[in-house]
């Protein structure tokens, strides 16, 4: 437990952030380390490896010619020449790597602490960790995140209670405790299937040496018949095909000595020419089949998944066997292209991520030193203290949704924001230590508001009443907070001698307000008749319509002053609903690809459910995060710097909204496509 707690308490916003894509990327390097996975110069190496393999066929091509010009084969031999088939490769490493990538990196962000122990106590019951590390990794990430929330808050609730920063105790708490357990059991089973695998795959290595040798004595024999020496290759196929990964060391050297004598053996037996194009045409579907993959992940919108596929897919590519000369190359710069703008794409986006670490940074020192001006303010008044408050509660909010900051200036940009927090905090409790006095006089005071304003609920003079009472309202407003034992009991006073006033003036004005009630009558059925008008196609038409209904609402007159605000709102978003339907698609370009993209997926309902969770899921964060910026426009106006700040800001909440309408926009195509 002490090891957990060493992990959680240094830790800030940031470092949490970090240690997300540092996990990750160390869970999702392990596999790529165990398969033979391979890295970025696999395209240069892939390509090399085809220049020799294609001299070796060459070499094959020759041959079958020249068998030509021999006598016949034994009929019992020419049988089994007809039954010579490719070998089919082996898929088990594929498949385990498609199981790893499964679970989508955000896929645990909803669960709360519990569910997050519960749910690692379940997983870490699973032997087979490489089918779990990546869960794994995603629920650590996820309960350190939560971890460091939860101790936040208990931290800032006892700051705020009276407690002393150095009296708060850190010791955790039983869900620490259970998922160290949990983790450690994981380690244990970690460390002991990575001893089984190694050892797996040194006996294996073994094995297939083995069959190497034996493979060659087949090649080399010179007693058998064909059809003995075809079933002794069928068998020897068998076995290799069964035996399980080798030493990511011996992989190259392995494979590269298996496909030279299975090319041998194909000489030996004299494939004819009709077995040897039905080998090329399978390989050629298999490399389109490699390409058209490959450039689907141009759409994909995880970078690191797109990078991991296309790792894979070079893997294929190597194992998928020779094709036709003429061929070759166009297929080779078709796959090679696609992967040359995966890698660009995958460049741009941490290029990108670099910049606005950058720009995070700038903007978390502004928010630095508004904090520390704030720590310097001497409190005057409980009111000011509330002011102040929510102002250190918005520059916090808005700490939150910057983001990252470069790792070398994480934990001190952090240190210096939390330092100011910690000063201001505790300015704030040594203030209203001395403020009880004053709530008791603010309480005597309301008291009185309320008898005065009981008496005045009484009179009849509505011109002068009415001003005296919005006085004593304004008076309210001033005075400040009371103890809570009495506030709710004093405000419900003084709202009931206020509402009395009202209704009874209500009443008297009523007949006046005749004319307005038949005014209100008029646009409420002018909003409706805007709620339902139905667009045309003509767009011209459309705004001459919605123009005609504004210039009727502006003519009708004035109505009651209690409803004035709740009938404005309604047309507007009547008239807005209307507005909106007539913007067009972004980029209509896009939005034919991503069409053909959907109706692409439509029969895998995993991956339509994903696509479609996604992008409600970027709606949803990008106008959380426009509502935040907006608010906090105002806020930096008078800050340092803060013309740089808005300009940034303005430039992100742009951007934001430019996204949001485009994966409006992909929703639309995936009702569309779905219907519903």
């Amino acid at each position: 437990m002490d090891n957990l707690q060493e992990q959680i308490l240094p830790e800030t916003d940031e470092q949490v952030l970090e240690n997300q894509h540092a996990v990750i990327e160390q869970e999702q390097d392990v596999p790529q380390q165990e398969e033979g996975g391979l890295q970025g110069d696999l395209g240069l190496q892939t390509e090399e490896h085809f220049q020799s393999e294609t001299e070796e066929q060459t070499g094959a091509k020759k041959s079958v010619k020249s068998a030509k010009k021999e006598k016949s084969v034994k009929k019992e031999e020419k049988s089994v020449l007809d039954e010579i088939i490719e070998p089919k490769e082996d898929k088990a490493h594929d498949e385990l790597s498609e199981m790893a990538n499964e679970v989508s990196d955000d896929f645990f962000d909803h669960l709360n602490r519990q569910e997050v122990v519960e749910t690692l106590e379940e997983v870490v019951g699973e032997d087979d960790i490489a089918k779990v590390k990546k869960q794994i990794s995603l629920l650590k990430i996820r309960f350190l995140q939560l971890n460091k929330e939860n101790r936040e808050e208990r931290l800032q609730s006892f700051l705020a209670n009276g407690g002393n920063k150095e009296d708060y105790d850190y010791s955790a708490d039983e869900l620490e405790v259970r998922f160290e357990n949990a983790f450690e059991r994981y380690r244990a089973n970690k460390a002991k299937y990575t001893e089984n695998l190694e050892q797996i795959k040194i006996t294996n290595l073994e094995k297939k040496r083995a069959l190497l040798e034996d493979l060659k004595m087949l090649v080399e024999s010179s007693t058998d018949s064909l059809k003995q020496i075809y079933d002794k290759f069928k068998d020897i196929q068998a076995i290799w095909k069964e035996i399980g990964p080798v030493p990511q060391a011996n992989v190259t050297e392995l494979w590269q000595n298996y496909h030279f004598y299975v090319e041998k053996f194909f000489d030996k037996v004299k494939i004819n020419r009709e077995l040897r194009e039905l080998d090329f045409k399978k390989n050629l579907e298999r490399k389109i089949e490699i390409c058209e993959k490959t450039e689907a992940l141009l759409l994909e919108t995880s970078i690191i998944r797109s990078f991991n596929l296309l790792q894979q897919y070079h893997q294929e590519w190597k194992e998928s066997g020779p094709i036709e000369e003429d061929k070759k190359e166009e297929l080779w710069n078709r796959f090679k292209t696609a992967s040359d703008k995966i890698n660009q794409n995958r460049k741009d986006h941490y290029e990108k991520l670099d910049i606005e670490q950058e720009e995070n940074y700038k903007a978390k020192l502004i928010l630095c030193e508004k904090i520390e001006e704030l720590t310097q303010v001497e409190f005057t008044s409980v009111k000011q203290v509330s002011k102040m408050g929510d102002e250190v509660a918005i520059i916090l909010e808005t700490w939150k949704s910057l983001g990252a900051a470069p790792k070398e200036v994480q934990s001190e940009i952090w240190e210096r924001f939390r330092k100011s927090l910690d000063a201001f905090f505790t300015n704030k409790k040594q203030y209203m230590s001395q403020r009880k006095d004053e709530k008791l006089n603010n309480l005597n005071r309301k008291l009185d508001l309320c008898i005065q304003a009981e008496a005045i609920a009484e009179r009849t003079d509505w011109v002068n009443a009415t001003k005296e009472m919005i006085e004593l309202q304004r008076e309210w407003k001033e005075i400040g907070a009371v103890g809570r034992r009495n506030s709710e009991t004093v405000w419900k006073r003084f709202r009931t001698a206020c509402d009395n006033f009202f209704d009874a003036r209500k009443a008297f004005y009523k007949d006046i307000n005749k004319h307005e009630s038949e005014n209100l009558h008029k646009k409420e059925d002018l909003i409706k008749q805007v709620n339902e008008y139905v667009l045309v196609k003509s767009k011209e038409e459309n705004l001459e319509a919605l123009k005609a209904f504004q210039r009727e609402w502006t003519a009708i007159g004035n109505v009651p002053p209690a409803d004035k605000e709740r009938v404005r709102n309604a047309f507007s978003s009547a008239i807005n609903k209307h507005f909106d339907e007539l913007r067009t698609f972004p980029d209509e370009l896009n939005k034919a690809k991503y069409t053909e993209y959907i109706q692409g997926i439509l029969k895998d309902k995993d991956a339509l459910g994903k696509e479609r969770w996604f992008v409600q899921i970027k709606i949803k964060d990008l106008t959380d995060d426009v509502k935040i910026w907006e608010n906090n426009l105002g806020f930096f106006a008078n800050s340092k710097n803060s013309e740089e700040l808005q300009i940034q800001f303005n430039k992100k909440i742009e951007q934001a909204k430019q996204d949001i309408e485009i994966f409006k926009a992909k929703l639309a195509i995936i009702r569309e496509n779905t219907n519903r």
